[in-house]
Protein backbone atom coordinates (compact mmCIF):
# COMPACT_ATOMS: atom_id res chain seq x y z
CA UNK A 1 0.00 0.00 0.00
CA UNK A 2 1.12 3.69 -1.02
CA UNK A 3 1.16 6.08 2.36
CA UNK A 4 -0.86 8.72 2.88
CA UNK A 5 1.42 11.37 1.42
CA UNK A 6 0.85 9.69 -2.00
CA UNK A 7 -1.92 11.43 -3.70
CA UNK A 8 -2.79 12.34 -7.12
CA UNK A 9 -1.18 15.27 -8.56
CA UNK A 10 -2.00 17.88 -11.23
CA UNK A 11 -3.76 16.01 -14.42
CA UNK A 12 -4.05 17.55 -17.94
CA UNK A 13 -7.79 16.36 -18.85
CA UNK A 14 -10.95 17.46 -19.68
CA UNK A 15 -13.60 19.40 -17.60
CA UNK A 16 -15.94 16.70 -16.54
CA UNK A 17 -13.59 14.33 -15.57
CA UNK A 18 -11.16 16.78 -13.43
CA UNK A 19 -14.53 17.97 -12.00
CA UNK A 20 -15.56 14.65 -10.32
CA UNK A 21 -11.02 14.24 -9.40
CA UNK A 22 -12.01 18.00 -7.65
CA UNK A 23 -14.70 16.84 -5.42
CA UNK A 24 -12.88 13.27 -4.38
CA UNK A 25 -9.41 14.39 -4.05
CA UNK A 26 -9.27 17.55 -2.51
CA UNK A 27 -7.00 20.86 -3.08
CA UNK A 28 -4.49 19.52 -4.57
CA UNK A 29 -6.02 17.76 -7.39
CA UNK A 30 -7.09 21.61 -8.17
CA UNK A 31 -3.63 22.87 -8.83
CA UNK A 32 -3.62 24.01 -12.31
CA UNK A 33 -7.15 24.05 -14.30
CA UNK A 34 -5.78 24.70 -17.56
CA UNK A 35 -4.70 21.03 -17.96
CA UNK A 36 -7.14 19.19 -19.28
CA UNK A 37 -6.00 15.92 -20.71
CA UNK A 38 -2.72 14.61 -19.07
CA UNK A 39 -1.95 12.62 -16.19
CA UNK A 40 -2.27 11.78 -12.69
CA UNK A 41 0.81 11.90 -10.43
CA UNK A 42 1.49 13.47 -7.17
CA UNK A 43 1.48 17.16 -5.51
CA UNK A 44 4.17 17.45 -2.26
CA UNK A 45 6.46 19.61 -1.29
CA UNK A 46 9.72 19.14 -2.34
CA UNK A 47 12.75 19.41 -0.55
CA UNK A 48 16.13 19.52 -1.10
CA UNK A 49 18.51 20.15 -4.05
CA UNK A 50 17.76 19.80 -7.73
CA UNK A 51 20.49 17.33 -9.25
CA UNK A 52 22.17 16.96 -12.94
CA UNK A 53 21.25 13.96 -14.72
CA UNK A 54 18.38 12.02 -16.09
CA UNK A 55 17.27 8.45 -15.12
CA UNK A 56 15.49 6.52 -17.55
CA UNK A 57 12.61 4.30 -16.79
CA UNK A 58 13.00 1.33 -18.87
CA UNK A 59 15.76 -1.24 -18.87
CA UNK A 60 16.11 -0.79 -22.28
CA UNK A 61 15.52 2.58 -22.75
CA UNK A 62 16.79 4.41 -25.49
CA UNK A 63 19.05 7.85 -25.26
CA UNK A 64 16.51 10.35 -25.41
CA UNK A 65 18.86 12.66 -27.82
CA UNK A 66 19.21 10.20 -30.51
CA UNK A 67 15.48 9.75 -30.40
CA UNK A 68 13.31 6.20 -29.10
CA UNK A 69 13.75 3.95 -32.18
CA UNK A 70 12.61 0.51 -31.37
CA UNK A 71 9.39 -1.12 -32.05
CA UNK A 72 7.28 -2.49 -35.26
CA UNK A 73 5.72 0.11 -37.23
CA UNK A 74 2.83 -1.42 -39.12
CA UNK A 75 2.77 -5.28 -39.35
CA UNK A 76 -0.26 -6.90 -38.20
CA UNK A 77 -3.46 -5.48 -38.25
CA UNK A 78 -6.30 -7.65 -36.91
CA UNK A 79 -8.44 -8.24 -33.62
CA UNK A 80 -6.75 -8.68 -30.35
CA UNK A 81 -7.88 -11.24 -27.99
CA UNK A 82 -8.75 -9.28 -24.56
CA UNK A 83 -8.55 -8.43 -21.46
CA UNK A 84 -7.56 -5.37 -21.84
CA UNK A 85 -5.24 -5.43 -18.69
CA UNK A 86 -2.76 -7.45 -20.78
CA UNK A 87 -1.69 -4.47 -22.79
CA UNK A 88 -0.32 -2.17 -19.58
CA UNK A 89 3.00 -2.83 -18.28
CA UNK A 90 4.32 -4.81 -15.41
CA UNK A 91 5.99 -3.44 -12.32
CA UNK A 92 8.70 -5.92 -13.39
CA UNK A 93 8.88 -3.99 -17.02
CA UNK A 94 10.60 -1.11 -14.94
CA UNK A 95 13.85 -0.17 -13.27
CA UNK A 96 14.27 -0.07 -9.56
CA UNK A 97 12.85 2.92 -7.98
CA UNK A 98 9.08 2.74 -9.86
CA UNK A 99 6.14 1.18 -8.13
CA UNK A 100 2.61 0.95 -9.11
CA UNK A 101 0.35 3.21 -7.80
CA UNK A 102 -2.64 1.78 -6.79
CA UNK A 103 -5.63 4.43 -6.98
CA UNK A 104 -5.30 4.51 -10.69
CA UNK A 105 -4.77 1.56 -11.52
CA UNK A 106 -7.90 -0.44 -12.51
CA UNK A 107 -10.47 -1.42 -15.35
CA UNK A 108 -12.61 0.24 -17.16
CA UNK A 109 -16.46 -0.79 -18.04
CA UNK A 110 -18.26 0.94 -21.25
CA UNK A 111 -19.64 3.34 -18.71
CA UNK A 112 -16.23 4.55 -17.42
CA UNK A 113 -14.54 4.86 -21.03
CA UNK A 114 -18.23 7.28 -22.40
CA UNK A 115 -16.86 9.04 -19.06
CA UNK A 116 -13.09 9.32 -19.68
CA UNK A 117 -12.92 12.71 -20.63
CA UNK A 118 -12.65 11.85 -24.71
CA UNK A 119 -16.07 13.06 -25.07
CA UNK A 120 -18.22 15.99 -24.98
CA UNK A 121 -20.43 13.97 -21.99
CA UNK A 122 -21.15 10.72 -20.87
CA UNK A 123 -24.17 10.14 -23.46
CA UNK A 124 -22.20 11.35 -26.49
CA UNK A 125 -19.35 8.89 -24.88
CA UNK A 126 -22.33 5.86 -23.92
CA UNK A 127 -23.35 6.17 -27.76
CA UNK A 128 -19.67 6.00 -29.20
CA UNK A 129 -19.19 2.79 -26.92
CA UNK A 130 -21.75 1.14 -28.85
CA UNK A 131 -21.41 2.03 -32.03
CA UNK A 132 -17.50 1.90 -31.76
CA UNK A 133 -18.24 -1.75 -30.31
CA UNK A 134 -15.94 -1.11 -26.48
CA UNK A 135 -14.83 -4.21 -25.16
CA UNK A 136 -12.54 -4.00 -22.40
CA UNK A 137 -10.22 -1.52 -20.86
CA UNK A 138 -7.18 -1.27 -18.66
CA UNK A 139 -5.38 2.11 -16.96
CA UNK A 140 -2.32 1.56 -15.21
CA UNK A 141 -0.17 4.21 -13.24
CA UNK A 142 3.28 4.19 -12.03
CA UNK A 143 5.07 6.54 -10.24
CA UNK A 144 8.60 7.00 -8.72
CA UNK A 145 8.87 6.08 -5.34
CA UNK A 146 10.08 9.35 -4.33
CA UNK A 147 7.54 11.10 -5.82
CA UNK A 148 8.11 14.66 -7.07
CA UNK A 149 11.17 14.74 -5.30
CA UNK A 150 12.84 12.38 -7.81
CA UNK A 151 10.85 14.08 -10.93
CA UNK A 152 13.08 17.64 -10.49
CA UNK A 153 16.35 14.07 -10.61
CA UNK A 154 15.10 12.93 -14.01
CA UNK A 155 12.46 10.57 -12.77
CA UNK A 156 9.05 10.52 -14.15
CA UNK A 157 4.95 9.23 -13.99
CA UNK A 158 3.84 6.85 -16.52
CA UNK A 159 -0.10 6.22 -17.16
CA UNK A 160 -1.20 4.03 -19.67
CA UNK A 161 -4.64 3.71 -20.79
CA UNK A 162 -5.53 0.13 -23.46
CA UNK A 163 -9.21 -0.14 -24.63
CA UNK A 164 -9.82 -3.39 -27.00
CA UNK A 165 -12.94 -3.18 -29.35
CA UNK A 166 -14.61 -5.75 -30.93
CA UNK A 167 -13.30 -5.08 -34.16
CA UNK A 168 -10.03 -3.18 -35.66
CA UNK A 169 -12.76 -0.48 -37.76
CA UNK A 170 -14.21 0.16 -34.42
CA UNK A 171 -10.67 0.75 -32.39
CA UNK A 172 -9.95 3.15 -35.89
CA UNK A 173 -12.68 5.09 -34.80
CA UNK A 174 -11.68 5.94 -31.66
CA UNK A 175 -7.77 6.01 -32.70
CA UNK A 176 -9.40 9.07 -34.85
CA UNK A 177 -11.11 10.65 -31.77
CA UNK A 178 -8.34 10.70 -29.73
CA UNK A 179 -5.95 12.66 -32.44
CA UNK A 180 -8.64 14.89 -32.88
CA UNK A 181 -9.14 15.81 -29.69
CA UNK A 182 -5.23 16.36 -28.40
CA UNK A 183 -4.98 18.35 -31.75
CA UNK A 184 -7.68 20.93 -30.39
CA UNK A 185 -6.86 21.61 -27.01
CA UNK A 186 -5.41 24.56 -25.90
CA UNK A 187 -1.57 23.98 -24.99
CA UNK A 188 -1.27 20.63 -26.73
CA UNK A 189 1.44 20.76 -29.45
CA UNK A 190 1.93 17.71 -31.93
CA UNK A 191 5.47 16.43 -31.45
CA UNK A 192 7.40 15.61 -35.34
CA UNK A 193 10.10 13.79 -36.35
CA UNK A 194 8.95 10.66 -34.30
CA UNK A 195 9.27 7.11 -35.41
CA UNK A 196 5.78 5.69 -36.40
CA UNK A 197 4.60 2.37 -34.28
CA UNK A 198 1.68 -0.40 -34.95
CA UNK A 199 -0.80 0.52 -37.00
CA UNK A 200 -1.25 4.32 -36.50
CA UNK A 201 0.66 6.47 -33.96
CA UNK A 202 0.84 10.29 -33.00
CA UNK A 203 3.00 11.84 -30.34
CA UNK A 204 1.92 15.20 -28.56
CA UNK A 205 3.21 17.54 -25.54
CA UNK A 206 1.69 20.11 -22.98
CA UNK A 207 3.85 22.44 -21.04
CA UNK A 208 2.49 22.91 -17.67
CA UNK A 209 3.91 25.53 -14.97
CA UNK A 210 6.62 25.13 -12.28
CA UNK A 211 7.14 22.37 -10.25
CA UNK A 212 6.37 22.60 -7.08
CA UNK A 213 9.77 24.85 -5.03
CA UNK A 214 11.30 24.35 -8.34
CA UNK A 215 11.95 26.95 -11.43
CA UNK A 216 11.91 23.99 -13.25
CA UNK A 217 8.60 23.76 -15.51
CA UNK A 218 6.69 20.50 -15.52
CA UNK A 219 5.76 18.82 -19.39
CA UNK A 220 3.36 15.82 -20.28
CA UNK A 221 4.06 13.83 -23.20
CA UNK A 222 1.23 11.19 -24.77
CA UNK A 223 2.11 8.78 -27.34
CA UNK A 224 -1.17 7.13 -28.87
CA UNK A 225 -1.33 4.11 -30.94
CA UNK A 226 -3.47 1.73 -32.35
CA UNK A 227 -2.40 -1.74 -32.67
CA UNK A 228 -5.12 -4.27 -34.62
CA UNK A 229 -8.45 -3.69 -32.54
CA UNK A 230 -6.25 -2.05 -29.83
CA UNK A 231 -6.18 1.47 -28.81
CA UNK A 232 -3.45 2.67 -26.39
CA UNK A 233 -2.04 6.09 -24.55
CA UNK A 234 0.81 6.17 -23.21
CA UNK A 235 1.56 9.33 -20.83
CA UNK A 236 4.78 10.89 -18.94
CA UNK A 237 4.94 13.78 -16.68
CA UNK A 238 8.40 15.06 -15.90
CA UNK A 239 10.22 17.89 -15.56
CA UNK A 240 11.54 20.03 -19.13
CA UNK A 241 15.27 19.63 -19.20
CA UNK A 242 14.61 15.24 -18.64
CA UNK A 243 12.02 15.24 -20.74
CA UNK A 244 11.32 14.16 -24.34
CA UNK A 245 8.35 12.21 -26.23
CA UNK A 246 10.95 9.37 -26.29
CA UNK A 247 10.07 8.45 -22.51
CA UNK A 248 6.39 7.45 -23.59
CA UNK A 249 7.04 5.97 -26.81
CA UNK A 250 9.31 3.23 -24.94
CA UNK A 251 6.98 2.50 -22.95
CA UNK A 252 4.52 2.43 -25.66
CA UNK A 253 6.68 -0.09 -27.83
CA UNK A 254 6.64 -2.49 -24.53
CA UNK A 255 2.61 -2.59 -24.77
CA UNK A 256 3.31 -3.10 -28.75
CA UNK A 257 5.16 -6.02 -28.03
CA UNK A 258 2.73 -7.57 -25.65
CA UNK A 259 0.13 -7.05 -28.80
CA UNK A 260 2.38 -8.27 -31.12
CA UNK A 261 3.18 -11.64 -28.76
CA UNK A 262 6.78 -11.11 -28.31
CA UNK A 263 6.51 -9.92 -24.77
CA UNK A 264 4.53 -12.28 -21.92
CA UNK A 265 1.06 -10.47 -20.97
CA UNK A 266 -0.02 -12.37 -18.15
CA UNK A 267 -3.33 -11.03 -16.99
CA UNK A 268 -4.62 -9.30 -14.44
CA UNK A 269 -1.34 -7.11 -14.99
CA UNK A 270 -0.49 -4.87 -12.98
CA UNK A 271 -2.90 -5.31 -9.68
CA UNK A 272 -6.32 -3.20 -9.81
CA UNK A 273 -7.52 -1.82 -7.21
CA UNK A 274 -10.21 -3.40 -5.15
CA UNK A 275 -12.95 -0.71 -5.98
CA UNK A 276 -13.10 0.41 -9.72
CA UNK A 277 -16.88 1.49 -10.30
CA UNK A 278 -15.40 5.23 -10.41
CA UNK A 279 -12.29 6.24 -13.12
Amino acid sequence: MTSPAKRPAPEFRPPAKRQRQERSAGPLSRIDRRARFFFAGMAVVLIGAIAAGAFLLLRDDSDSSGGSTGGTQGGADTKLAGPASRYVPEAADFSVGYEVFPPETFSLSALQFASNGLFGGTTEGEEKAELWRYESGYQASFQPTGLLAEVVQGKYYVRVESYLFEDVAGAKQAYAAYEERYSSTDGSERVDGVKGLANESSAWKFLDKTIANTELRGVYHRFVFRRGSLVSIVQTMGAEPFMTIDQARDVAVLVDEKALGTRLSPTPTPRSTATTTTP
